[in-house]
């Protein structure tokens, strides 16, 4: 038994606690320490029984422990020891380590002790300064990083972002913390959305959204995501990171416009437009709706190239083009086949009759004069139609059909309209 106190089962008991205990008498000298002291502090009980406490704090700290123990053992409690005084503790080798210590008044046969009970806290302050040290640096990066970062709850409250995030939308802190993430989307779907995909695979990556700012402008945003559940497994808050993307979307935009449109125009091209019409003939097949193509091309356009050059050639298609569109309904697919070469594309439309009432309307338009560098110029153009409502009908034979068929009228009189028709071709 490490003690000179009397042998009862109270002081043997303190043998089986985890922390160190050490006793000491009204003059500051140990009289009892139990075996985990000993992983504590280093030194064997026996040795450290007899000696005077201090020997387990550094010199400089036992002025000021002095005066404590003496106006804890006159009034145990008027001292501010028994609280889980956080001290500085020193081992037998010399080194010193941060230690909580709680203390209590006891009565014995020998007279007052004060029990310490001691926990080496070491451990548990290296785990807080690390966990300090990943908050800042966590802060550090939150508050520094070029993408928006930010928090919400699951009622779509923002409880957090940083300043890439407010400079993203343009608020500031102020105005941003507590509202409402939805205000953000131009889209509400976008939003449902996000939440359901969010809830059901506990989080997204790179989920493309609409975003408005504050001055109602909008912009194209990237999320990734997180969410963070609670003790029942609810969600209670999302965290993610926001990056703006609009330049990339509106580049992949262009590329795909430039993949499918004529440079010159801005019209669908040939490749475009070949989708278009097989969609159409299947839909054709589908509900049995009738459909017609009309192919179209500019008279004498080579000796407008050859005589005014093709600047003024360039200027007459742009035009031919914007004409086009003004003869057909807005849903009709207008496209450059290439060269002076045009199609336009009706769906749902009766029959021939107005395939051709629209045709009509198209060589009307070219008739007005137009004037390019004081020069002006007097468009005609011969237009072919074929018609379809054959289930077989193939994209192709329509494509010939109409071709062959503007062909027809372009060797017709000056003076004729220049349409011929063909009714589901063979």
């Amino acid at each position: 038994m490490n003690t000179n106190e009397p042998k009862t089962a109270h002081w043997q008991v303190m043998n089986a606690v985890p922390d160190g205990i050490v006793v000491v008498d009204a003059d500051g000298i140990v009289t009892f320490c139990n075996n985990a002291a000993k992983s504590i502090f280093g030194w064997e009980p026996a040795d450290l029984v007899g000696e005077s406490i201090e020997v387990l704090l550094p010199k400089e700290d036992c002025s000021n422990y002095r005066g404590c123990r003496r106006d804890y053992a006159d009034d145990p409690r008027r001292g501010p020891m028994d609280e889980g005084l956080e001290v500085r503790a020193l081992r037998r080798d010399g080194s010193t380590f941060p230690a909580e210590v709680s203390l209590n008044p006891v009565e014995t046969e020998a007279g007052q002790r004060i029990v310490a009970a001691v926990r080496d806290t070491s451990r548990r302050r290296a785990l807080e300064e690390a966990l300090q040290k990943r908050e800042s640096q966590f802060r550090s990066l939150f508050r520094n990083a070029r993408d928006g970062v930010y928090i919400s709850g699951v009622d779509g409250e923002i409880h957090d972002m940083n300043p890439a995030g407010l400079a993203m939308f343009g608020y500031d802190r102020e105005a941003m913390i507590g509202m409402d993430a939805r205000e953000l989307y131009v889209d509400a779907g976008d939003r449902k959305r996000f939440k359901q995909e969010v809830d059901r695979h506990d989080g997204v990556s790179d989920f493309l959204v609409r975003l408005e700012r504050k001055d109602g402008s909008h912009f194209y945003g990237k999320i990734t995501a997180s969410v963070e559940r609670g003790s029942d497994g609810q969600p209670v808050l999302y965290q993610g990171i926001l990056r703006d993307v609009t330049d990339e979307f509106r580049d992949r935009e262009r590329l795909r416009h430039e993949a499918t449109h004529d440079w010159l125009t801005d019209l669908p091209n040939r490749a475009k437009f070949r989708d278009r019409l097989q969609e159409v003939i299947e839909r054709v097949r589908q509900d049995g709706q009738r459909a017609a193509l009309l192919f179209l091309d500019l008279d004498d356009f080579k000796s407008i190239n050859d005589e005014l050059g093709h600047g003024v050639g360039d200027e007459v298609l742009q035009i031919a083009a914007r004409r086009l569109h003004n003869a057909v309904r807005r849903d009709d697919l207008v496209a450059r086949f290439g060269g002076d070469e045009f199609v336009v594309l009706l769906e749902g439309i009766e029959g021939a009759d107005k395939a051709r009432e629209t045709a009509d309307r198209i060589t009307h338009q070219f008739r007005e004069p137009l004037e390019i560098d004081g020069v002006t110029l007097q468009l005609t153009a011969s237009v072919g139609i074929a018609v379809v409502s054959d289930p077989e009908q193939t994209a192709d034979r329509l494509i010939e059909a109409a071709d062959r068929m503007m062909y027809e009228a372009k060797e017709g009189p000056p003076d004729a309209a220049k349409i011929a028709v063909a009714v589901d071709p063979d």
